[in-house]
């Protein structure tokens, strides 16, 4: 269990990715493995959030799919453990340059 500062801290930045456009669930998820020092399980994120275990699915999957998290299987069980790519951010931002790039020609043409 967190603590209720690291609770906050990970609520507050769900939130903002939410209000920028990014799955409430999957922001939530992925700001609980953030914060966790060895990654977590799916148990561990569904007791951490208070959510049920299709919403951790549901969540852990799209993170997958965006490559910002990996599982990695823990030896000697049949559970995985979802953990931050490395380079998270750095993928993030490489994969939406175009994007910038698009809104900077427009600020750029309507300035």
């Amino acid at each position: 269990m967190t603590s209720p500062e690291v609770r906050h801290f990970t609520e507050s930045f769900a939130s903002y990715f939410t209000s920028v456009g990014f799955p409430k669930m999957a922001a939530r998820v992925l700001m609980s493995v953030m914060v966790s020092e060895n990654g977590l399980t799916a148990s561990e994120i569904a007791a951490d959030l208070h959510i049920s275990a299709a919403a951790v699915s549901g969540a852990t999957r799209q993170l997958l799919q965006w490559s910002l998290i990996k599982r990695t299987p823990v030896r000697g069980s049949r559970r995985d453990r979802f953990e931050v790519v490395s380079d998270a951010w750095y993928r993030a931002v490489v994969a939406n340059y175009g994007t910038y790039e698009q809104l900077a020609r427009m600020a750029g043409a309507g300035a």
